[in-house]
C-alpha cells in the first residue's frame, strides 16, 4: 500500500461524502479480498496524482513496470522522492483492460523512496508495479 496518495490539489480524506473528494484518487476494489483481479488499486489517477512508496532498496533498479487501465494519456514521472529527482519516466496511453507499461530508471546508489506523478489527460487506474 502506497505511503503517500494525493491529487495536485493536496490530500483527501476518507468519509461517507463521496463528493467532497471526488477530485482525489483514493484507494478501492471491484471484487472481494482473494476473488481474483486486480485487488485493491488506486483509482483517480489524474494530471498532478503523487503516489509514494517507501523504503525499498532501489540502487540497482534499471526499470519500472505499472498495470494501469484507463482513459487517459501521459506520462507518469518517477522520483526518488517527494521533493526528489525525476530518475525516469513511463509513457501511458488509454486502454479499457489493465495493461503493463514500463520505463527505463536511473536511481542514486543511496535512494529508497519511490515516488510516481500522472502528467497528462484522463484518469487512469493503478494496480500494481514491479
Amino acid at each position: 500500500i502506497a505511503c503517500n496518495l494525493m491529487s495536485k490539489n493536496g490530500a483527501g480524506g476518507y468519509s461517507n461524502n463521496k463528493e467532497a473528494y471526488k477530485e482525489h484518487p483514493c484507494f478501492t476494489q471491484d471484487e472481494p479480498d482473494g476473488e481474483g483481479g486486480c485487488g485493491a488499486y488506486i483509482n483517480n489517477i489524474t494530471d498532478g496524482t503523487v503516489i509514494g512508496y517507501k523504503y525499498f532498496d532501489l540502487g540497482n533498479t534499471t526499470q519500472i513496470i505499472m498495470e494501469l487501465r484507463g482513459t487517459g494519456k501521459g506520462k507518469m514521472l518517477v522520483k526518488n522522492g517527494l521533493q526528489g529527482t525525476t530518475v525516469g519516466y513511463i509513457d501511458i496511453s488509454p486502454t479499457s483492460e489493465y495493461a503493463m507499461f514500463s520505463g527505463r530508471v536511473s536511481f542514486p546508489k543511496e535512494s529508497k523512496q519511490l515516488f510516481f506523478m500522472y502528467e497528462g489527460t484522463g484518469s487512469h487506474d493503478f494496480c500494481k508495479f514491479t
